[in-house]
C-alpha cells in the first residue's frame, strides 16, 4: 500500500517494515532502521526460499557438511576433545558463512569454508616454527590433519599443469588480460584439489 508521510511524497510500506529512504532523508537513527529493516525483510524471504527448496528437493545440501556434523556427534561420544574441537571450529564457520550469504551452503561453498581454514592453518604452522613454539605448532598441525580428510585429494603437480594449459588452449588465452577466464574456467574443477594462488602463479607464468 502506499501512503504519504510528512514531506507529502508516497513511500512504499512493506509489512509495516519498509519506507522508501526519502522520508527518512537528513533522520541517521531512522535510516538505520530502514537499512536493519531491509535486511530482515531479505533475510526473511531467503530463509523462506531455501526451506521450500530443501522441502522440493531443489537444494543442493553438502554431503560432507552431514559428514561434518554426523563426526561431531562420534567425537563427542568419544571423548575425542582434540577432534571435537576442530569439527566445532569447522561446524562454526560453516554457520557463520551461510548467515552471512543467506543461504545453506552447498558443496562447492563448503569446500571454500575448509580452504580457507586449511590455509590459516598453513600460515600459522610457518609463524610458529618461526617463533620456536613447537606447542603452538603441533596444535595447528593437528588440526591441519583433521581438515584435510574433509578435502578432496590432492591433484598432482604434472596433472594440474597439464589442465592449466589445456584450459589456455580451450578459452583461447594469449596475454595476461585473458587471466579472469582461465582462472574461472579453472576453478570448479580445481578447488579443494589444489592452492589456487599457486594455480594463479602458474598461469601468469604461462601467459606472461
Amino acid at each position: 500500500p502506499r501512503k504519504t508521510c510528512q514531506t507529502g511524497l508516497p513511500k512504499l510500506v512493506y509489512r509495516g517494515e519498509l519506507a522508501t529512504s526519502h522520508c527518512l532523508f537528513g533522520r541517521p537513527a531512522q535510516n538505520a532502521a530502514l537499512k536493519s529493516a531491509q535486511t530482515t525483510a531479505i533475510g526473511r524471504k531467503n530463509v523462506r526460499v531455501s526451506r521450500l527448496n530443501r522441502e522440493n528437493g531443489f537444494t543442493a545440501m553438502s554431503s560432507t557438511k552431514d559428514k561434518i556434523l554426523d563426526d561431531i556427534k562420534t567425537a563427542m561420544k568419544a571423548k575425542d576433545k582434540e577432534r571435537l574441537g576442530t569439527l566445532r571450529l569447522v561446524s562454526a564457520a560453516i554457520k557463520q558463512r551461510e548467515v552471512d550469504d543467506r543461504t545453506d551452503l552447498d558443496e562447492e561453498g563448503l569446500l571454500s569454508v575448509l580452504e580457507k581454514m586449511v590455509k590459516q592453518r598453513k600460515e600459522s604452522i610457518a609463524q610458529y616454527q618461526e617463533a620456536g613454539r613447537d606447542d603452538l605448532q603441533a596444535k595447528e598441525e593437528a588440526e591441519l590433519v583433521i581438515l584435510k580428510e574433509y578435502m578432496p585429494e590432492a591433484m598432482p603437480a604434472e596433472e594440474i599443469e597439464s589442465l592449466i594449459r589445456k584450459t589456455i588452449d580451450e578459452v583461447g588465452a594469449s596475454s595476461m588480460k585473458d587471466m579472469g577466464k582461465v582462472m574461472g574456467k579453472l576453478k570448479g574443477q580445481l578447488q579443494g584439489r589444489a592452492d589456487m594462488s599457486e594455480v594463479s602463479s602458474q598461469i601468469k607464468a604461462i601467459l606472461s
